[in-house]
């Protein structure tokens, strides 16, 4: 259980923080939305496959635990992000057009 959670919290733990900066950042101008983009995918990236190289090292069971994990906590995020971002985006969309 100790890996599936670690795998969990590598994937979760960014993409609430990342996104979070991601949402503040989101049509204002300059280059952070995108810095917060890429910083979100590679410090999930990071912790991703430090978790995994660990529990490879750790061996057994623990390999498809954390393998687990990682799914568990990257579908539904990933899921959030794609709808929030779609709404977020056509809100904007919708904006500009009333504008101009």
């Amino acid at each position: 259980m100790a890996w599936a959670a670690a795998g969990f919290a590598a994937m979760a733990i960014p993409a609430v923080g990342f996104g979070g900066w991601l949402a503040r950042e989101l049509g204002r101008p300059g280059p952070r939305f995108l810095t917060a983009l890429v910083g979100g995918i590679a410090s999930r990236l990071v912790f991703a496959a430090a978790a995994a190289f660990r529990a490879a090292r750790a061996g057994g069971d623990a390999r498809f635990a954390v393998l687990a994990g990682i799914v568990c906590g990257f579908v539904p995020v990933l899921v959030f992000e794609l709808f929030w971002l779609a709404r977020t985006s056509a809100a904007h969309a919708r904006q500009a057009e009333t504008r101009g």
